[in-house]
């Protein structure tokens, strides 16, 4: 707040809330289920944070790509006196009814793998 100019701090909220920003976050990812691994040839630790989120579409037939948002990395570190180098994180957002039907709570372990495996793969 401190770092803004005196114009932004004077705007009214109606015109804030109008923004194209807080429309986008109005309904913001919510996160599903975090994977973790490790970098190939490497122990380091990987984790991918995936979020599910209305704004991804649906694939319109069975046989397409699921579309995916995302693999962005997240900037982490281990705390100003650790001598731990910053744990990788990325974040993948999908919509919501690929997750119900893959993710975490899918009706068996079979779509829950291959959905994991394709988000390490294009992670």
């Amino acid at each position: 707040m401190e770092n803004q100019n005196p114009q932004e701090r004077s705007l009214p909220v109606q015109y804030v809330r109008g923004s194209r920003a807080f429309r986008q976050f109005k309904n913001p990812p919510q996160p599903h289920m975090c994977i973790q691994d490790t970098v190939k040839d490497t122990s380091e630790k990987l984790y991918i944070n995936v979020l599910g989120w209305q704004k991804i579409a649906n694939p319109k037939q069975y046989s397409d790509p699921i579309p995916l948002y995302g693999g962005m990395q997240v900037p982490q570190n281990c705390g100003l006196n650790s001598n731990k180098p910053p744990m990788l994180v990325f974040a993948v957002m999908v919509n919501p009814d690929i997750l119900k039907a893959n993710g975490k709570n899918a009706s068996s372990p079979t779509p829950t793998f291959t959905f994991n495996q394709m988000l390490l793969n294009n992670s």
